[in-house]
């Protein structure tokens, strides 16, 4: 016991002096801090996940009982969609810009209308070349290799920088070049309803120059107008009267651009169907008469307006959109359409006309949608489809064919392979005829997703590929033929046009 008790006070001696070490030290204090703090500190980061995970759960709504609530889920489902569907269409009314356009209000603020209107003016007086039918002879080797040597002769426009011809603001959904051959003039239609008019050969003073600068620089003729309020569809000049052209919008009207009158009157408003929703118009054509237009909607409706009587009809051709329009130029009771139901069917507008349920002459079935679908002068169809294919169906007997004529299912008579996918950005490809070319050869042209322009013989042989990999940064995707020259252009989504021409016919002043 004596032992134990000795060997406690010797501990509790040691215990006492390093204690009074501490106390000099002042350690102590540090250590009883140190000890404090992170007791806190795990205190409060413990509180704080508390309150964190409280607040996190108080964000998630509770489910309650609409039958004990007094609630028809039922009723408030129709109510939301009813209230969406009347917010959609007031959008639409509001959105939509009716009556007649003078061409020097719409026009963009920055431009000169002054110069604008001498550009109109020079397209409204300049002399047209004969736009009768070039009558095709047979054509053999000889005639395909100086074709393919032409095109590929054609050289990107060197006048301008490509990187500053932005003809409309916007993403370019429709393309045409006027038909004379004295002016280069090109007109552009925008995803926003901007129309744009270049003119190739023409040039402006930029009046802002630099303090570096000695002279104001030269840019290229270009002015838009807010035409429509929706994407631009179509654009189409009236075969008889080429100071006439027809824009086809979302918006759910078509306008005719008096070029003389520098005038835009509204000739088409679309109406609500069945259901209280306006139908877009996603396509639209011109009789070879120019008396009528022919339209078509993104659900499956065809319908022809009579430009003397007014007269409208309508019919339904599709299921679904009716992407793709044309009418044979010289027997144009002969249609087709090309639509998202995978179908390119050719019609006689003979027959649908005395029928509630029309019947279709002929059917050709694709693996996706089909993109368009446009005659040429001798009877040859080409079709764009999702399916990555390009093809071409002849037709040399259809000027026997009569109201009781029935074909089988189409097959194509030549297919191509072509990048078809456009993704989101880039307007959809599509195949299109060289009017009425002057050489007589037919051939065609598609943009090329490598943002090339592709030009193909009417039996599907590759001609040419006109590009520029260091100039050209966007996917030309419409791309036109002027109607009776050798004049490539292409429009991309930047609102940027390309162009080729023969090397003789490069203005440079």
């Amino acid at each position: 016991m004596q032992e134990i008790n000795e060997y406690e006070r010797q501990r509790q001696l040691n215990i006492k002096r390093n204690q009074e070490l501490l106390k000099k030290l002042e350690l102590g204090n540090i250590l009883k801090k140190k000890i404090n703090i992170e007791a806190n500190s795990t205190k409060k980061r413990t509180s704080d996940k508390k309150k964190e995970r409280k607040k996190d759960y108080s964000t998630f709504p509770r489910r309650n009982s609409s039958r004990l609530l007094g609630l028809s889920l039922k009723l408030d489902l129709i109510n939301n969609k009813s209230e969406e569907t009347n917010l959609k269409k007031e959008t639409q009314q509001t959105k939509r810009v009716h009556g007649d356009l003078k061409l020097s209000e719409i026009i963009e603020k920055s431009y000169d209308w002054e110069d604008a209107k001498k550009v109109i003016q020079d397209v409204t007086y300049c002399t047209l070349k004969s736009y009768e039918k070039n009558e095709s002879t047979e054509i053999i080797d000889k005639d395909i290799a100086q074709l393919k040597q032409k095109m590929q002769s054609l050289e990107l426009y060197k006048k301008w920088d490509p990187q500053h011809l932005k003809v409309v603001p916007e993403r370019i959904s429709s393309l045409t070049i006027h038909p004379n051959i004295t002016k280069k003039i090109v007109f552009a239609g925008d995803k926003v309803g901007n129309m744009g008019i270049w003119d190739m050969d023409g040039s402006k003073t930029n009046k802002i120059k630099n303090e570096d600068e000695e002279e104001a620089l030269e840019e290229p003729l270009i002015h838009h107008y807010k035409l429509h309020s929706g994407s631009i569809s179509s654009l189409k000049f009236n075969p008889f009267s080429t100071n006439i052209l027809y824009s086809s919008s979302y918006d759910g009207i078509v306008r005719a651009l008096h070029l003389d009158k520098e005038l835009s009157t509204e000739i088409y408003v679309q109406q609500n169907n069945s259901l209280n929703v306006m139908p877009l118009i996603s396509a639209l054509t011109v009789h070879p008469k120019g008396d009528q237009i022919y339209l078509t909607t993104t659900d499956g409706q065809f319908i022809m307006k009579d430009l003397n009587s007014q007269n409208v009809t309508s019919y339904q051709l599709h299921d679904k959109k009716i992407g793709g329009l044309s009418v044979h130029p010289s027997s144009p009771y002969l249609i087709c359409t090309a639509s998202l139901d995978r179908t390119m069917k050719i019609w006689d507008l003979r027959t649908i006309n005395n029928s509630k349920k029309p019947i279709p002459l002929g059917v050709y079935t694709s693996r996706l949608s089909v993109s368009s679908a446009f005659w040429n002068s001798e009877g040859s169809i080409i079709a764009t489809s999702y399916d990555d294919t390009v093809t071409i169906f002849d037709n040399p007997n259809y000027k026997l064919w009569n109201v009781n004529t029935s074909l089988d299912d189409l097959s194509p008579t030549y297919t191509i392979k072509h990048n078809n996918q456009t993704g989101r950005w880039v307007t959809i490809l599509r195949a299109q005829w060289h009017e009425n070319p002057s050489s007589g050869i037919q051939k065609f042209t598609i943009g090329n997703m490598q943002r090339y322009i592709d030009i193909y013989s009417s039996k599907g042989i590759y001609l040419s590929c006109l590009g520029d990999s260091e100039k050209i940064t966007a996917v030309p995707a419409v791309c036109q033929f002027h109607p009776t020259q050798d004049w490539v252009v292409g429009g991309s989504a930047s609102g940027k046009i390309v162009a080729y021409l023969p090397p003789e016919e490069q203005s440079l002043t």
